[in-house]
């Protein structure tokens, strides 16, 4: 696991005190818990005390040990499932805002309303996790680590626990999602050299799926995920590429970074979640610039898009400006043209983004499938000149495939190229400082944004 996560997120398991653990040494405590040597309660793990204590009394070790008021005990899958529904929904929730305390260092949990999104609050993939882990300390309940956005709110994850207590076998719950047919299917086409095919394939499952027209699109407008909406700041509005995840958390790290500059929305797809898919570029430009003006109220707003998220903010400009409303900007976040995504390139992308996989990627056959179309869809489309500002923050690092310099020339009249470190998925993971950093400089000139 430690393997595959980011820089900032071992740095921040240092920063907390939990030092790594050589992969021999793991194994054996595995085997050791196997064969039943170890007490009941038992966690490996290296610990940095000095880094601990900096952050204070840890709550949840008390428990474990069973300090205090044995409040622990009360908190129990059994002593919950007596309450009468009202009071275990009060007891849960109070737990969750515990837990949100206890993760994020919230100064005043008890005071986070029941329906604010978790995302809205500033849960990553990481803390989601940490969080998850947390309420199975706390309340014997075993909880999938997407459970913080498959129920993503207070309430909504209070529903799904008291739910669970009325389970008569609380089973622990997966860890993963299902994986697909089409998942098994294009890792093999890859491995055999076929990604044409395999996209293909897809394509044809995809082909079967119900589609809406231009005239019906804005009735599949999508609802946005927040992560901040103060109105004192300029709003950025960001695109979801088309690699299907279970969250909305392709901004999550960046919206962090950029918390002090920007109101921050984000818009996915429609089609991923098992709903009709677009018909034709044009209906999925209507239905996002929909969502883009319900977005922005009347309020200046810049427009963004990572990977091929950066296709469908061109064409929902374009659509805009045929409108009369123009974005303070575009900003294109290592955007290849169609004219440049060549199969080369999609294999390289697709191959990074196989190995980076974890539960948080979706790979089921509706988010797969919807992924080909898209490809397929604006694989023949080609943007047109706009009057907004385009910007382009290009990876150093570019893919052996797409080394060549020369693929941002194939976008119309941009107005500025930036370099940033990192190949292509670190820009939004490993490297995000410095890319947030490009961002607020580079927008300042045309959002209004303080750099």
């Amino acid at each position: 696991m430690g393997e595959r996560m980011a820089a900032a997120g071992i740095q921040e398991l240092l920063d907390r005190g939990q030092l790594p653990i050589a992969l021999e040494d793991g194994l054996s405590q595995v085997d050791l818990a196997l064969t039943g040597s170890l007490p009941p309660l038992a966690i490996p793990a290296r610990l940095d005390l000095p880094a601990l204590r900096r952050h204070g009394p840890l709550a949840l070790l008390r428990e474990l040990l069973a300090e205090g008021s044995g409040q622990t005990a009360s908190q129990g899958p059994e002593a919950l499932a007596k309450l009468a529904p009202t009071e275990r929904r009060t007891r849960l929730l109070a737990v969750i805002a515990q837990g949100v305390g206890e993760v994020l260092e919230h100064p005043d949990p008890a005071a986070i309303p029941g329906d604010t999104e978790f995302l809205v609050l500033g849960f990553d993939s990481l803390t989601a996790v940490e969080l998850g882990s947390w309420l199975a300390a706390t309340t014997g309940i075993r909880l999938p680590s997407t459970a913080v956005f498959d129920h993503p709110t207070p309430s909504a994850l209070a529903d799904h626990l008291s739910a669970c207590l009325d389970q008569p076998e609380r089973a622990p719950a997966p860890t993963i999602a299902t994986v697909g047919m089409l998942f098994e299917e294009l890792r093999e086409a890859m491995r055999q050299g076929r990604l044409a095919q395999g996209l293909e394939r897809l394509a044809q499952f995809a082909a079967k799926r119900p589609t809406f027209a231009p005239d019906a699109a804005e009735g599949h407008a999508p609802a946005p995920s927040w992560s901040r909406q103060e109105r004192d700041r300029p709003l950025l509005i960001c695109l979801n590429s088309f690699l299907p995840a279970r969250a909305n958390l392709t901004y999550q790290r960046l919206g962090r970074e950029l918390k002090g500059h920007y109101d921050m929305a984000t818009l996915p797809l429609p089609g991923y979640d098992n709903g009709p898919l677009p018909a034709s570029a044009e209906a999925v430009a209507v239905a996002l610039a929909h969502a883009v003006e319900a977005c922005a109220a009347g309020r200046p707003f810049t427009l963004l898009g990572f990977s091929t998220g950066g296709l469908v903010a061109y064409a929902v400009a374009e659509l805009l400006q045929q409108r009369g409303i123009h974005p303070a900007a575009l900003c294109l976040i290592d955007t290849y043209p169609p004219a440049a995504m060549r199969s080369a390139v999609l294999k390289e992308v697709l191959s990074d983004w196989l190995e980076s996989r974890s539960d948080f990627w979706s790979t089921d056959d509706d988010g797969l499938s919807a992924m080909a179309y898209y490809l397929e869809l604006f694989g023949r489309w080609s943007p047109l000149p706009l009057e907004a500002p385009v910007l382009l923050l290009q990876a150093e690092q570019a893919s052996a495939a797409g080394a060549s310099d020369t693929w941002p020339q194939l976008w119309p009249r941009l107005t500025q190229v930036v370099k940033t470190s990192g190949r292509h998925f670190a820009l939004l993971s490993d490297e995000v400082q410095q890319t947030a950093q490009h961002l607020i400089l580079v927008l300042a000139d045309y959002s209004g944004a303080a750099s």
